[in-house]
């Protein structure tokens, strides 16, 4: 009786482990930059970068929004050298996540519900300065993206849809903030 008993645990537990398989890989999230677009010319002394954004983010974002916006300043900007500075302020880099309320009873126990939301904004303002630290070009670019993850979704497509919005929202950063340079910044802007 006792052997049939270990003979039967046995035969559950490596049942068990054979259906487990090899742990889930944790994926690796390269940094968020911006060398694959022309950089932008201006007529500056140098690039300064201020983060003035009062929000942390949320930790479990791979990659935070204020980081992805300097990584923007650094590689997009170029200063010629000559003039006043110029300086790119983040004004708000917020990575939220949510968790709405969701249906319950019989119809929430058997459908897929939405889990989370991640909401990310950012904002940042480019002056062009003159000697005396008085702007003589402004522009502000404001992006904000939420997406939202189902109850089945594992711990990897989580982090994968956090850093794909934080990204995805980075390029419409990017998109908005170049047309406003090349909008009113006019010859302070040497590439065209």
């Amino acid at each position: 009786m006792i052997a049939r008993h270990h003979l039967l645990t046995l035969a559950v537990a490596t049942f068990l482990l054979a259906s487990c398989g090899p742990p889930a890989m944790t994926p690796n999230f390269a940094d968020i930059h911006f060398t694959g677009e022309r950089p932008l010319a201006l007529q500056a002394s140098q690039i300064v970068i201020r983060n003035q954004s009062a929000t942390a983010g949320d930790p479990g974002y791979p990659v935070q929004p204020a980081h992805a916006m300097e990584n923007w300043a650094n590689d997009r900007l170029r200063p010629n050298g000559q003039g006043g500075p110029a300086r790119f302020t983040i004004n708000a880099s917020a990575a939220v996540k949510n968790i709405p309320a969701n249906t319950s009873g019989i119809s929430g126990a058997v459908t897929d519900q939405i889990s989370q939301q991640y909401d990310v904004t950012v904002d940042g303002t480019l002056e062009l300065l003159d000697d005396h630290q008085m702007a003589i070009r402004t522009v502000r670019a404001t992006a904000a993206r939420a997406m939202t993850v189902l109850q089945s979704s594992t711990i990897n497509d989580r982090d994968q849809a956090r850093y794909d919005l934080v990204k995805a929202t980075m390029t419409d950063f990017d998109r908005q903030i170049e047309e406003q340079m090349r909008n009113n910044f006019g010859t302070y802007l040497l590439s065209r």
